[in-house]
C-alpha cells in the first residue's frame, strides 16, 4: 500500500551534507569537496558528519591520519579517503575533469539548484552534461513504469510536451518507458528536459537512451548524476536518483505506474519534501495503473492534461488547448480516433475489442490507447473481457 500523501514522514533522508557558502571559505574548499565526493565509501550522509566533525571539506582533506582515524569514521573508509589523497590533488582536481565536457556544480556554488539546495542530504556535487542555466528554471517532474501500455505513452506525451510548450522543464529518469516518453515529448515541443540518472556519467544507463541523452544536452537541457566516476546502478542509486527528481521540481506527475514502481518512490520523496504529488487516473482493473490509484486514494490530485498541472501548481494556464475545450453536448472534446470509435458504437451497445477495431479500422496499439483516454473522459466504460460501453 503507498502511504497517504499527507503524511511528510513517509519518506527518510540522510543527515544533511549542505554546506553554505560563506564569504571565507577556505581554500581550495570547493575543490576539496569535489575530491571527498570521488572517494568511494564517502555518500551524502557520511559527508555531513564528517564536514560537522572537521569543520570544512578542506580540514577534512587536510586531516592527519591518526585524527582522521578517529571515532565515527569506519576504519575501510579511513584508509580509502587517504589512498586517494595521495592521487587527487585539490588544485588540480576540476581541471582533470573539465576536459572531459563536465559541469561540476557544489552546494558551495550559487547556481547549485536552489530547489534541491535545501532538501535534506541533497548531494553535495553533481556533475553534469549540458547548460546548467536549465536547472534555475521552474521545472516538474514526470515519471512512471518501464513497461507502460500504449494509453500511458499517450497522456505522458500530451502532459510532458503541454508543460514544456507553457515554458516548464521537464524533470525524469531517463529510464525506459515513461520516463523516456517524458523526455522525448519535452524536445518535440521544443522545451528543455533535465536526465537525472541512477549511474555516473560515464556508466549512462540504459544504454539505448544514449542517443536520447545527447539529444537532451543539445537541446539546451542537462543529463546530471550525483554519482562519482565508474558508478553502476543498483537499487539504492536508483532511489538516490529518485530523491534529486523530486527535489528539482515543483511537483512530481506519475502518469502511469504498478503498485512496485520506482515511480512511487519519487512521488513518496515529493511528499516529505512537502511538494504536490498528482497522478494521472488510469483504467479500473489494469495493473500499470494501479500504483496511480492507490496514490489517488491516499491523496494525490487527479490530472489528465498540462493544464490540470499548471492549475494544481498554482501556475498560470498560458494557453487555450491546455484545456478540453467542451463540446455542444456538455462533453470534453475528443481526438479524430475518438470520435471515429464513438461513430462506431451506438449509444448504450456493448462491443468487444476486435470487434471495435473491425468497425473503426484502427490498429490495437492506437484503438487502446483511445479507449483508455475515452474511459478516462467517461465516455465509455471497460466491461469484462475486453468489452466496452460507450457511455
Amino acid at each position: 500500500m503507498v502511504e497517504p500523501i499527507g503524511k511528510p514522514t513517509s519518506v527518510t533522508f540522510p543527515p544533511a551534507a549542505r554546506v553554505s557558502p560563506v564569504a571565507a571559505a577556505p581554500p581550495l574548499e570547493r575543490e576539496s569537496l569535489v575530491c571527498l565526493c570521488l572517494v568511494p565509501g564517502v555518500g551524502p550522509g557520511r559527508l555531513g558528519l564528517l564536514l560537522e566533525r572537521f569543520g570544512s571539506a578542506a580540514a577534512v582533506w587536510t586531516a592527519g591520519d591518526d585524527e582522521l582515524r578517529g571515532p565515527g569514521l569506519p576504519e575501510e573508509v579511513a584508509r580509502s579517503i587517504l589512498a586517494h589523497r595521495r592521487r587527487l590533488d585539490p588544485a588540480t582536481v576540476l581541471a582533470k575533469l573539465r576536459p572531459e565536457g563536465l559541469t561540476v556544480l557544489t552546494t558551495l556554488d550559487e547556481s547549485y539548484p536552489a530547489r534541491l539546495s535545501c532538501v535534506p542530504g541533497c548531494p553535495p556535487v553533481l556533475f553534469g552534461l549540458g547548460d546548467p542555466l536549465c536547472l534555475a528554471q521552474p521545472a516538474v517532474a514526470v515519471v512512471g513504469t518501464r513497461r507502460p501500455t500504449p494509453y500511458g505513452l499517450e497522456v505522458t506525451g500530451l502532459i510532458a510536451g503541454g508543460l514544456a510548450e507553457a515554458g516548464l522543464v521537464i524533470v525524469s529518469g531517463l529510464a525506459v518507458g515513461i520516463d523516456g516518453a517524458a523526455h522525448r515529448a519535452a524536445l518535440e515541443a521544443g522545451g528543455r528536459t533535465i536526465a537525472v540518472l541512477g549511474s555516473s556519467l560515464d556508466k549512462l544507463y540504459p544504454k539505448r537512451h544514449a542517443g536520447l541523452a545527447a539529444e537532451i544536452t543539445a537541446a539546451g537541457g542537462m543529463v546530471i548524476s550525483q554519482f562519482r566516476p565508474d558508478t553502476l546502478p543498483d537499487k539504492g542509486t536508483f532511489v538516490a536518483r529518485n530523491r534529486v527528481v523530486a527535489g528539482l521540481s515543483l511537483g512530481v506527475v506519475v502518469c502511469e505506474a504498478p503498485l512496485e514502481s520506482g515511480a512511487l518512490i519519487t512521488a513518496r520523496a515529493a511528499v516529505g519534501l512537502g511538494r504536490p504529488v498528482l497522478a494521472v487516473p488510469g483504467p479500473v482493473g489494469s495493473p500499470t495503473s494501479a500504483g496511480c490509484l492507490e496514490l489517488l486514494r491516499a491523496g494525490a490530485r487527479a490530472v489528465n492534461t498540462a493544464g490540470h498541472v499548471l492549475e494544481d501548481l498554482g501556475l498560470p494556464v498560458a494557453a487555450a488547448w491546455l484545456r478540453p475545450a467542451p463540446s455542444p453536448a456538455g462533453r470534453p472534446s475528443v481526438s479524430d480516433d475518438s470520435g471515429t470509435v464513438l461513430a462506431a458504437m451506438q449509444r448504450g451497445e456493448t462491443l468487444t475489442f476486435d470487434r471495435l477495431m473491425a468497425r473503426t479500422r484502427l490498429g490495437p496499439e492506437t484503438l487502446a490507447s483511445v479507449l483508455g483516454l475515452m474511459e478516462v473522459k467517461g465516455l465509455v466504460a471497460r466491461q469484462p473481457g475486453q468489452r466496452y460501453t460507450r457511455a
